[in-house]
């Protein structure tokens, strides 16, 4: 009998083993460019956690450009897209999107032209945010509705790349006119930006389902800047430019990259997934 009963139990072992863990990242560079989706996965593999990461995220696009897809259904759509045979959903989204949202608003760049004082600039950020917040909460309130077992995580950006090439390019494209090209300055409105966003998301959706991280400073940690951490930049101070992808991405599988995969980990998904995570034990 246990004869013919061995090839079931083999088949068992194999069917029920270790679950992979489904991430969607949706949103702009940070998701396409660097870190790029592909550190999400090195992250879980590191970790020997069998997870399948797929991105919806498309370099250039704004929150708002998404919201206006679809009825607010862009996330939605990609998802059932991405992971056709999950009918709740992927268990994690990262969601990365809103920085493009501010140089593409012609009110916001003339707003912050005009303003004489730093409190004149987030007075016109305030407003912008106003927009760009209820942008991002139309689509992810719809996501939550169509998959009530998801879990969302926003990450915000980083500190550029500063050296000339960048400031007259691609990190030059996200500086405030205010600021008259003073590093600290830029520095300091993309602080004040991400607090101002996640900050006015948090109340707008479910506690228990969506996390903001901020993950500002991470770059500079890698880079061994005296009081960089996490989450605390040292505002005065640029990143390593050879560690960035088009001057204001953190490149994967380099320094710092790495150092948001870590800042991942120790940060969102420690707390809801178990190294070599199966299906009894991932925690969601």
């Amino acid at each position: 009998m246990a004869r013919f009963l061995l090839p079931f139990v083999v088949a068992l072992l194999v069917t029920s083993g270790v679950a992979s863990i489904n991430v969607m990242v949706f949103g702009d560079s940070y998701g396409d460019t660097g870190p790029t989706y592909h550190q999400v996965q090195k992250m879980f593999d590191d970790k020997g956690v069998s997870a399948t990461v797929r991105s919806a995220a498309v370099g250039g696009t704004a929150a708002c450009y998404w919201a206006g897809q679809d009825d607010g259904n862009a996330v939605v759509a990609h998802a059932k897209k991405l992971f056709p045979g999950l009918p709740d959903g992927p268990e994690f989204l990262w969601y990365t999107a809103g920085a493009n949202d501010v140089w593409q608003s012609l009110d916001f760049e003339v707003c912050e032209r005009l303003a004489k004082t730093w409190d004149g600039v987030l007075g016109c950020m305030k407003k912008l945010m106003s927009k760009v917040t209820g942008c991002t909460a139309k689509m992810l309130n719809k996501y939550f509705k169509e998959f009530p077992k998801a879990k969302v995580m926003q990450s915000g950006y980083d500190v550029p790349c500063y050296n000339q090439g960048c400031l007259d390019t691609f990190t030059g494209v996200f500086d405030l006119t205010f600021c008259a090209k003073n590093n600290t300055c830029n520095n300091q409105g993309m602080f004040d930006f991400i607090t101002m966003y996640q900050g006015a998301l948090r109340p707008l959706l479910p506690e228990a389902q969506y996390t903001t991280l901020f993950m500002m400073g991470a770059v500079q940690k890698a880079n061994g800047v005296a009081g960089a951490d996490v989450g605390k930049p040292v505002l005065t101070e640029t990143a390593n430019c050879a560690w960035e992808t088009e001057c204001v991405h953190p490149t994967y599988n380099k320094p710092s990259g790495n150092a948001w995969g870590k800042g991942f980990w120790d940060l969102y998904f420690s707390k809801h997934v178990q190294v070599n995570a199966t299906s009894t034990n991932v925690v969601v």
